[in-house]
């Protein structure tokens, strides 16, 4: 007889929107590829449920063991947020007899009658409130900064596992919880399928930043240094290209990357492409020779890998996480140093031999990265939360 399920353990997706063009949002393809990788997994006396939206009903249709408890569209208003997160969902972690709740972000219910399990993907809201200067900062603004700080202290104070995306992420947690440091668990991304191998595409040399329009993602330190690249080595003039594509999330900062282009000598290289619906990896990534991130801010860096998987070799600034993350598979540069930024890429263009050798390695880091090996660590959390 098979042994009675006693334990139920619910991942809250429903204030997720899922992504579309590109691979969607980062916290989206994690909870996405997790849910789908937990379903493979050998749950013994565990039930597994999700609570989600009618969007993301498609992504999860494939699922044989993991429940689907569809939650009525909320909105994307900070007062129907709070509705679910402090009131809805703790009465049906209740009325559902959940054991452990798994939430993908900090955002933590002030009551809750299950167990908890968070996922920490960055720092960012901290990291773009502290850059900002004080008097930039509006109103509604600090109003929501106080309720995001309040509600990530009881989130770590309360949750009795978090999970952090790589290790960059935990050694911030602990800096800013110190009391939680042995609570932290370190579970990173898996990396995305890789389609059969491509030989390196024809035509201009074509580099790449795939990343939505933020200044921390650092496009305008990427057009300076392709225009000290075109000033250096003219042999590169007309030759080669820079296209940026990416959500326009940040409107002013798409206008001033605008501007840039069009005050450039060299605007006619310049591509800006948004992110369309139909645009999956597989356009994204098409006649690409080089992709570059050079972020100020990131919690995992999942265009590092998503580059790797495509056979393209990669550029990043040095920031610690997109080291822990690319590995010996990419190159990196100081970020504001847009010289070196250009001597770096004039190299990667001119250099077949470096170029195959940075593909290579990074083939071998994806190595380091599974979606399984995640959902298997994560249920590990789960049963240890149980104890």
């Amino acid at each position: 007889m098979a042994e009675k399920v006693t334990r139920r353990i619910a991942l809250d997706l429903a204030m997720i929107r899922p992504g579309s063009g590109g691979t969607g949002s980062g916290i989206w393809t994690y909870v996405r590829e997790l849910v789908l990788h937990l379903d493979r997994q050998d749950v013994q006396s565990l039930e597994i449920i999700c609570f989600v939206n009618r969007r993301q009903l498609s992504a999860f249709s494939s699922l044989r063991n993991i429940c689907l408890f569809c939650i009525p569209d909320l909105g994307k208003n900070i007062l129907t947020r709070i509705l679910w997160v402090h009131l809805l969902l703790p009465v049906l972690c209740l009325l559902k007899r959940i054991s452990v709740l798994h939430r993908p972000a900090t955002e933590t219910p002030l009551l809750c009658p299950a167990r908890r399990v968070t996922t920490v993907h960055d720092f960012y809201y901290e990291f773009l409130m502290e850059q900002r200067p004080p008097a930039a900062i509006r109103v509604y603004e600090r109003l929501e900064n106080l309720y995001f700080s309040l509600i990530t202290r009881i989130c770590f104070r309360s949750s009795r596992a978090i999970i952090t995306v790589s290790d960059a992420v935990r050694c911030e947690a602990a800096r800013r919880y110190p009391a939680a440091a042995g609570r932290l668990h370190v579970i990173p991304h898996g990396h995305p399928p890789v389609p059969p191998a491509r030989p390196e595409p024809v035509g201009p040399f074509n580099i790449l930043c795939a990343a939505k329009f933020m200044e921390h993602k650092g496009q305008h330190l990427l057009i300076a240094a392709f225009e000290i690249l075109m000033e250096k080595h003219p042999e590169w003039v007309g030759n080669v290209l820079l296209t940026l594509r990416g959500f326009q999330n940040d409107c002013d900062y798409f206008e001033r990357i605008q501007q840039q282009v069009q005050a450039s000598r060299w605007a006619g290289q310049i591509r800006l492409l948004p992110y369309r619906p139909e645009d999956g990896p597989d356009t994204i990534y098409k006649d690409i020779h080089l992709t570059v991130l050079l972020s100020s801010c990131e919690g995992f860096g999942l265009p590092v890998l998503e580059a790797q998987c495509f056979g393209i070799p990669v550029l990043c600034s040095n920031l610690s996480v997109l080291r822990e993350v690319g590995g010996t598979g990419a190159l990196y540069v100081p970020r504001e140093d847009s010289v070196a930024t250009a001597e770096t890429l004039h190299q990667l263009i001119s250099d077949e031999a470096l170029r195959k050798r940075q593909i290579e390695n990074g083939f071998e880091n994806l190595r380091r990265f599974s979606w399984q090996a995640a959902a298997e660590k994560t249920l590990n959390v789960y049963r240890k939360v149980m104890e």
